[in-house]
C-alpha cells in the first residue's frame, strides 16, 4: 500500500499529502451536482465531515518515514508532512451556473445510469453549496493538522492554496482542473473508468 511506499522512500525532503475528499464521498457529491440538484442536500454533506479527524492518519505516516530508525539514519532530520487543502474549483455564483452545455443532458445521464432531473451543470445554488462543503472539509483538515501537531507530529497545513485557480476554475476554458462538462463527460466514457480524473487540478 501507499505506506509500505513511503517506506521504501530514500531520505525525501517531504511527504505532500492531500486527504478527506475520499472520506466524505466527493466524487459522489460531484456527480450529484452535475447531473442532479444537490444544493438541498448541503446539509447531509456537512454532517459527513462533522468533527471528521485525519490526526491518526498524519500520525501513522510520520511513524513511517520518521521512524527511530529512519532519524538516527539521517542524522537527526524529521521529514515534514505538508498537508494542502482542497482547492476551490468554482467560479464566484454571482457569474452564474456553468458547465451546463455541450451534450444532451439525457444523452449525458445515461452514461452515469441516472434518471434525468433537466439539471445538469452547476447551478449558483450548488455552486455555493460546494463551496460551504469544501469551506467545512479544508475547515476540518486544518484542525487535524493543529491535533497532531499538538501530539508532536512534524505536520503543516498549506494555508493560502484553496484560491490557486482564480481566474482559471472549473467552469473556464482554460481551467486548471480537468473539466468537468457535458462533453468531457461523454469522452472520458466508460464511466466510472475515467470519472475519478476529472474535476482534479
Amino acid at each position: 500500500g501507499q505506506l509500505a511506499q513511503l517506506a521504501r522512500a530514500t531520505d525525501p525532503a517531504a511527504i505532500f499529502l492531500t486527504i478527506g475528499g475520499n472520506d466524505i464521498g466527493f466524487a459522489g457529491i460531484v456527480t450529484e451536482c452535475f447531473v442532479r440538484d444537490c444544493a438541498p442536500n448541503r446539509a447531509v454533506y456537512l454532517t459527513r465531515i462533522g468533527g471528521r479527524s485525519w490526526a491518526d492518519t498524519y500520525e501513522k505516516v510520520s511513524g513511517v518515514v520518521n521512524s527511530k530508525a529512519a532519524v538516527a539514519e539521517r542524522g537527526g532530520r524529521l521529514i515534514p508532512l505538508i498537508v494542502s487543502p482542497y482547492p476551490d474549483p468554482f467560479w464566484d455564483s454571482s457569474r452564474g451556473a456553468c458547465n451546463t452545455s455541450g451534450i444532451s443532458a439525457k444523452t449525458l445521464v445515461a452514461l452515469f445510469s441516472l434518471s434525468w432531473t433537466g439539471d445538469v451543470g452547476f447551478s449558483r445554488d450548488e455552486i455555493e453549496a460546494g463551496k460551504q462543503i469544501l469551506t467545512a472539509l479544508n475547515g476540518r483538515i486544518e484542525a487535524s493538522v493543529r491535533e497532531a501537531r499538538d501530539q508532536g507530529i512534524p505536520v503543516y497545513f498549506a494555508a493560502g492554496t484553496q484560491g490557486f485557480a482564480t481566474a482559471h476554475s472549473i467552469c473556464e476554458e482554460d481551467s486548471y482542473f480537468v473539466r468537468l462538462t457535458p462533453a468531457t463527460a461523454i469522452s472520458s466514457n466508460p464511466i466510472p473508468a475515467r470519472k475519478q480524473e476529472l474535476f482534479h487540478p
